[in-house]
């Protein structure tokens, strides 16, 4: 995985598969590469992230019993977008935290996800919600596996 300006590999991008109730997640290494193995044939749901890129969805399909390559170069937040970033760090021992998965909501409705890097930061892209006039909330869900999950609120001004 790739910044799309710079060809530089993204060292914290994170590319998620899903079809029906399976689904997958790889994290690039510090070359931009991902690997999933051994998954199962069939067409896929992908999502593409990086703290500090856009993301993209797409699909792919996999044939059983072959290899698939794909590559979805990521480009930079706009340098005026708003964004949500941060730190996550254990609590007991204050160290941060890779790989945990960050979800941002309005309402209800899943609008961006990112997760965090070896040094426990991400950011997320805030878009400018039309309904939304002066100020919103954008909860978000911090998930990783050994830990329960955590919630947050954070007002944002357009």
């Amino acid at each position: 995985m790739t910044n799309a300006e710079t060809d530089e590999p993204l060292t914290c991008a994170a590319l998620e598969l899903t079809a029906g109730d399976y689904s997958i997640m790889a994290v690039a290494d510090d070359a931009g590469v991902y690997a999933f193995h051994e998954i199962p044939a069939g067409t896929y749901d992908v999502f593409v992230f990086s703290p500090g890129m856009t993301s993209i969805e797409d699909s792919i399909e996999v044939a059983g019993g072959e290899t698939a390559v794909a590559d979805w170069p990521l480009t930079p937040l706009d340098e005026d977008a708003s964004s949500i970033s941060g730190t996550v760090t254990d609590e007991d021992t204050g160290y941060p935290l890779a790989g945990v998965a960050v979800e941002a909501f309005h309402g209800d409705v899943l609008f961006a996800e990112s997760i965090t890097c070896a040094d426990g930061l991400y950011e997320i892209a805030i878009p400018v919600f039309e309904d939304v006039l002066k100020t919103t909330t954008v909860a978000l869900l911090f998930t990783a596996k050994g830990y329960e999950p955590e919630t947050a609120s954070v007002a944002v001004a357009p």
